[in-house]
């Protein structure tokens, strides 16, 4: 039996456990990199599994969401990440979520003996977006701009 494009159900997976100390704005970018990955499938020409190509690049620019891949700071490659560009279409389309909530952030893990834990927060480029995760308090500096990366642990 062959399958109409209408009987075709898509589907776009995340690991809420990927999102411990992610603030929401940093999840709903996730769910909408990984839209980009759909909508290259559907309308566009994808690559091979995994590589994040230049037509995606194109895309994540377009909706305000600069691409960077992992470690090498460039737009495309295997391991891909996204900054948020301020002002950007996503940026200002988030904005208009007020007190919106995805709540797909799982539950702290209790302390295993030995055991390592999630203990890092998220630091963001204040100028480019990219973001990296370290231990609260650490000093970190952007390898693309040069600028000091925020921290994003909670306030005490």
């Amino acid at each position: 039996m062959d399958l109409d494009e209408a009987d075709v159900a898509h589907e776009i997976a995340l690991n809420p456990d990927t999102f411990a100390g992610v603030d929401e704005k940093e999840v709903a970018s996730t769910l909408v990199h990984e839209m980009a990955h759909l909508w290259q499938q559907v309308f566009g020409k994808p690559s091979r599994n995994g590589y994040h190509n230049k037509e995606w690049a194109d895309k994540m620019d377009e909706i305000g969401l600069p691409p960077i891949s992992v470690p090498e700071g460039k737009r495309t490659g295997q391991n891909c990440t996204n900054g948020i560009k301020a002002g950007g279409p996503f940026d200002v389309a988030y904005g208009k979520l007020k007190g919106f909530k995805l709540g797909w952030q799982s539950r702290p893990q209790a302390k295993t003996p030995g055991g390592s834990n999630r203990n890092k927060v998220k630091f963001t480029c204040p100028d480019c977006g990219q973001n990296a995760w370290a231990k609260e308090g650490a000093s970190l500096v952007c390898g693309l701009c040069n600028e000091p990366m925020i921290d994003w642990s909670p306030a005490d």
